[in-house]
């Protein structure tokens, strides 16, 4: 087989699998209108698109770690410590919205580079080091906040979490942009083909003269990022911040990754969005219908082994 045939084949098998997961998406609306007429509103389905936005961002992040061959399970933390730690800024300490918002992106990114270098140079498994993470983080929050919850943040900074630009919700922006990145830097750049080649065999990866150590660190990192930014705009969203803020975006980053990864094999970021809309679209369907936060919790538990299963399945054929 040529390479324009193995192309060719590869794009229609991908595609396949876009088309199998919007037809998944219109099952489940389908689904649950059937039970909640109000669940096809229009304002339902604009609030379904703001919802996506925040799980997308911090789901590209814990994506980039995957394709890296690592696990990042202090995600949620991150981006719950840049919320807070850029509204004390604001708020206790009265610094500029850009200075606030910069320390904690910086404070995010520098965390994900320390988990990055407990696995890259200490040897660490990803999942020990960010779970043991997970809970440094945890304690640090409680001793900054006390446990009180921030609010009184600036209404110049709550208007970039809320509202339209343009007659798009600014949240759904923020996440467009981030997902065209996403998609620059995978597939056309060097750094890109590096990383997914890293999580295909790393030892091959190595052995190519490439600084796995090095990727593995800018990985974390990236993940860091992504997962501050989520933090912040999560605090522009809300408009308070709690100790516990962005905790559940773990498992809702691992959801959305996994899914999408199964599915498709290697990180596709508009996988990511339909992954992310489809598990957005469950949430909420099963609150209208009256189902409590544990049963919800479950039900993404299953999709992810769910997804699992699918994708082995369809990736041996």
């Amino acid at each position: 087989m040529n390479d324009k045939n193995l192309k060719t084949n590869v794009a229609f098998e991908t595609a396949k699998r876009y088309l199998l997961m919007i037809g998944l998406v219109v099952v489940i609306i389908v689904l649950f209108t059937s039970m909640q007429p109000a669940f096809f509103s229009v304002m339902n389905l604009r609030n379904t698109i703001i919802d996506i936005a925040l799980p997308v961002i911090v789901a590209a992040g814990m994506m980039i770690v995957i394709a890296g061959g690592g696990l990042d399970m202090s995600i949620g933390p991150i981006c719950g410590f840049a919320s807070l730690l850029s509204s004390l800024f604001m708020v206790n300490a009265g610094l500029p919205i850009a200075v606030s918002v910069a320390i904690g992106i910086a404070a995010g990114t520098g965390i994900g580079a320390i988990n990055g270098l407990m696995v890259s140079r200490a040897g660490i498994d990803s999942f020990i080091a960010t779970l043991g993470m997970q809970f440094v983080l945890l304690g640090i929050r409680y001793w900054l906040t006390g446990g009180k919850t921030i609010s009184r943040l600036p209404q110049e900074f709550l208007a970039a979490g809320r509202g339209d630009l343009i007659g798009i919700p600014k949240l759904t922006i923020f996440m467009i942009v981030i997902v065209v990145i996403f998609i620059f830097v995978i597939d056309y750049t060097i750094f890109g083909r590096r990383l997914t080649s890293l999580g295909m065999n790393i030892e091959a990866t190595r052995l190519s003269g490439i600084n796995v150590k090095n990727m593995t660190l800018s990985a974390f990192a990236l993940s860091g990022l992504l997962s501050s930014v989520c933090g912040v705009l999560l605090a522009a969203k809300t408009s308070t911040v709690t100790v516990d803020s962005g905790d559940s975006y773990t498992l809702d980053a691992l959801t959305i990754a996994v899914f999408s990864y199964s599915i498709f094999g290697r990180a596709k970021p508009i996988g990511l969005v339909i992954a992310a809309v489809i598990i957005v679209l469950l949430t909420n369907g099963f609150s209208m219908i009256g189902a409590s936060p544990s049963w919800i919790n479950m039900i993404k538990g299953v999709i992810m082994l769910a997804a699992i299963i699918v994708g082995r399945i369809i990736n041996k054929k």
